[in-house]
C-alpha cells in the first residue's frame, strides 16, 4: 500500500484568500478560501495535476461529478 501524499498548496485565485485544507484524497484537495467580494467562505476543490491521466479525462470528470457546479474557474487543475 503507498503512502499517503502530501497536500497541495492552495493555488492563487484573484479575489480569493485561502484560509486552509479542508481535506485530501487520491486524486484531489479541497480548500477553504475566503471571498473578498462578497464576503463569503468557499470550498474549492483542486485536482492533483496529472491524477486522472489526460485533459479529456479530467474535464470528464468535472462535467460527471459536478452537474450542479455554478460557477468554473478556468484555472488549470482547479474545478
Amino acid at each position: 500500500m503507498k503512502p499517503p501524499r502530501p497536500p497541495m498548496s492552495p493555488p492563487d485565485l484573484d479575489g480569493y484568500d485561502p484560509i486552509g485544507l479542508l481535506g485530501s484524497g487520491g486524486f484531489s484537495d479541497v480548500f477553504l478560501y475566503e471571498r473578498r467580494f462578497p464576503r463569503q467562505q468557499v470550498a474549492i476543490k483542486v485536482l492533483v495535476p496529472g491524477a486522472l491521466g489526460d485533459r479529456a479525462v479530467e474535464l470528464g470528470f468535472i462535467i460527471n461529478r459536478n452537474q450542479n457546479l455554478l460557477v468554473v474557474f478556468y484555472f488549470e487543475n482547479v474545478l
